[in-house]
């Protein structure tokens, strides 16, 4: 890309976390491999460096992140794979070195320095707290960068770039006439917000028309809530995260406060000034609560025993295309299985009718045999409800119906408070060595996810769709607190489980209207919000970068196909080293991509001492892009599958 003495130029697109990690690794990266060539990182974003959009530090106190304190990170340790170690404090150790006088931290007020003070491993510290590590972890990658290698900040968004495969990159922003040159640019890009679509149009147009309230999926952290009236009948749709937040900002945002009730149990004492809230999804339920942080399951685990990271190291360096539901999932399916059991057996030794030590020599010899693995289980394991439910995914409400609203209302506060004792309270159990399992698994795989050769199919609708589905039921949801406040509120009247299969519509009146599948009610609401955070949509996003790159063909959207379905991820194609692959299916040289838009399932955060998939990506992708720089044969890159060029009316992962 560039001569020996000229500097190489590398454009960042994003300073959030993503961009972050990028550049930590640029600039650890370069002296190994750059030696000293001179190396300028200009990085992009309209919003501050580090926290970028999401990690703002002026939301409200109330919001949390979903990761406990004590294994969020930006540097990479010695467990990261192959790469060149810096390593730092995670947040939780950040936090002890701010509140005892280590670091200097003028910014945070009183309030974010209590948070702080009271970190613990398994706390969920504040999003302004981390907002506030993210901007001085970016700090602090910017002062410690070799001294050949420097790092520009841009508070600008970047409107467009030019350049071909072979030639350097033109970046133009907001406001400049003349383009800033660069040999590479890498996108990384957080969440954007997209086109409606779906229903969305039309709800839109009749929110409008009657002056209803009307949120399509969007980043809250913009949005005012002000206007929402008190006692106002709110529709939301959607019970992941997204729905959590806008919960406590109706309600303790307001002044209403919770108090210990009987043991675990919360009782939320209102202000007057909340909404009704009229909660539904697809299951009707949030995803299962997070494990309690300090559980400890009496069965050891050193990890899988059938999906084991030697078993995926073979079928990586074997390049056989795989698929997940054949090669994978049996595997997967007889880990969670024998987690489960093993605790189970632990545990309950009068609840079941053999030693672990037979049982599990019998599972070996039929785990492969469905039929012969479910007479195993009745024989041993006497009791239905003590066997694993693996089609429990669909929610306790598929194939459920009441009579009356107050019956689902009362189901699901029941369903809520068996899946706190299950989960959240209790220190172990079959249901924390499963979950433990699974999470585990789920991440082993986030790292094989470039080095195996899938089936592009398999990969896009089985282990990007199903299986990321099913991890998220199990995983995904809110930690306790959350949901012991989501109990409280149903429990005060705040808020009404409205059911599975929650379906939208309008009336004459000029309302909103919510039905179920699960009973025959119907709800009149002035207003409707979608509790999801936008759609990964490169074409329809209202980032004007990411629409040019579908546009122009110097990028497509990843799409698979089984079966007359045809389905596209919004994502863009990347290979191997993490370069777009355009429309002609061969990768551009000089642009990269990481993040929520970049065909990687790399998870979205950073883990200390679990070699993360995020760092060791991050590391991939810097080092791709220096040896590419210094490489007389740029042009070497490994195949991935090919990808579709995709059309707008193909059905979209959600």
């Amino acid at each position: 890309m560039s001569g020996e003495n000229t500097p190489i130029r590398i454009a960042v697109i994003g300073a959030g976390p993503k961009g972050t990690l990028v550049i930590e690794r640029l600039t650890v990266n370069a002296p190994h491999l750059v030696g000293e060539t001179p190396v300028e990182i200009l990085a992009f974003d309209p919003h501050p460096p580090g926290g970028g959009r999401i990690w703002r530090t002026d939301q409200s106190p109330l919001l949390t992140t979903g990761m406990p304190a004590g294994t969020k990170t930006t540097f990479v340790d010695a467990s990261v794979s192959g790469a060149h170690v810096n390593d730092g404090p995670s947040i939780l150790e950040w936090a002890k070195l701010v509140t005892d006088g280590e670091i200097d931290l003028p910014e945070a007020d009183d309030e974010v320095r209590a948070d702080l003070a009271g970190l613990k491993a398994e706390k969920n510290p504040s999003r302004r707290a981390v907002g506030m590590y993210y901007a001085w972890a970016w700090q602090r990658v910017v002062d410690t960068a070799p001294p050949q290698v420097s790092v520009q900040y841009f508070p600008t968004t970047v409107t467009s770039v030019a350049g071909g495969p072979g030639e350097p990159q033109s970046v133009f922003v907001e406001g400049a006439t003349e383009p800033i040159v660069v040999d590479a640019v890498v996108y990384a890009i957080g969440h954007t917000e997209s086109e409606p679509d779906g229903d969305a149009a039309p709800l839109l147009a009749h929110a409008q028309q009657h002056g209803l309230h009307y949120l399509y999926p969007t980043l809250f952290i913009d949005q005012d809530f002000g206007a929402v009236a008190a006692g106002a009948e709110i529709a939301i749709r959607g019970m992941n995260l997204t729905f959590f937040d806008l919960m406590i900002l109706f309600t303790e945002g307001r002044g209403g406060r919770f108090e210990t009730s009987e043991g675990e149990s919360l009782r939320y004492v209102p202000s007057g000034q909340e909404p009704h809230l009229l909660v539904g999804s697809r299951r009707g339920v949030p995803f299962h609560v997070k494990p309690n942080p300090k559980a400890s399951p009496v069965t050891d685990f050193d990890g899988p025993r059938y999906i084991s990271e030697a078993f995926l190291d073979e079928l990586a360096l074997s390049g056989d295309v795989v698929c997940f539901m054949r090669d994978l999932w049996p595997r997967i399916l007889g880990d969670l299985q024998y987690s489960w059991y093993a605790e189970l057996f632990a545990l309950y030794p009068d609840r079941v009718t053999a030693s672990w030590d037979e049982f599990s020599r019998r599972f070996d010899e039929v785990r492969a045999d469905e039929k012969a693995l479910v007479a195993l289980v009745a024989e041993c394991v006497p009791a239905e409800s003590d066997r694993i439910d693996l089609d429990e995914h669909r929610g306790p409400l598929h194939g459920r119906s009441f009579e009356t609203a107050d019956d689902l209302q009362r189901f699901v506060i029941d369903y809520l408070n068996r899946d706190l004792a299950n989960r959240a309270y209790a220190t172990h159990g079959p249901h924390l060595a499963y979950a433990r399992c699974q999470t585990t698994i789920f991440r082993l795989l986030l790292r094989y996810d470039v080095a195996l050769n899938w089936d592009r199919d398999s990969r896009v609708l089985e282990y990007g769709g199903w299986w990321r589905e099913f991890f998220n039921w199990t995983a995904g949801g809110p930690y306790g607190l959350r949901q012991r406040q989501l109990v409280a509120l149903a429990e005060a009247g705040i808020v009404r489980f409205v059911g599975a299969g929650m379906a939208v519509g309008t009336d004459p009146a000029g309302r909103f209207t919510v039905t179920s599948d699960s009973t025959d009610a119907e709800y009149p609401a002035t207003g409707l919000i979608e509790a999801r955070i936008p759609r990964v949509s490169a074409s329809d996003s209202r980032n004007g970068v990411l629409r040019e790159m579908v546009e122009t063909g110097v990028a497509v959207e990843v799409v698979g196909q089984r079966a007359g379905r045809r389905v596209n991820t919004g994502a863009l194609y990347v290979d191997r080293e993490f370069r777009l692959v355009g429309a002609d299916q061969q990768p551009h040289y000089r642009r990269f991509a990481s993040g929520p838009f970049a065909d990687v399932l790399g998870g979205a955060s950073a883990r200390k001492g679990e070699n993360s998939a995020a760092l060791l990506f991050a590391d991939q992708l810097a080092r791709a892009l220096l040896n590419s720089a210094v490489s007389a044969d740029a042009g070497t890159h490994i195949d991935r599958p090919q990808a579709s060029v995709v059309t707008s009316t193909e059905e979209r992962v959600r």
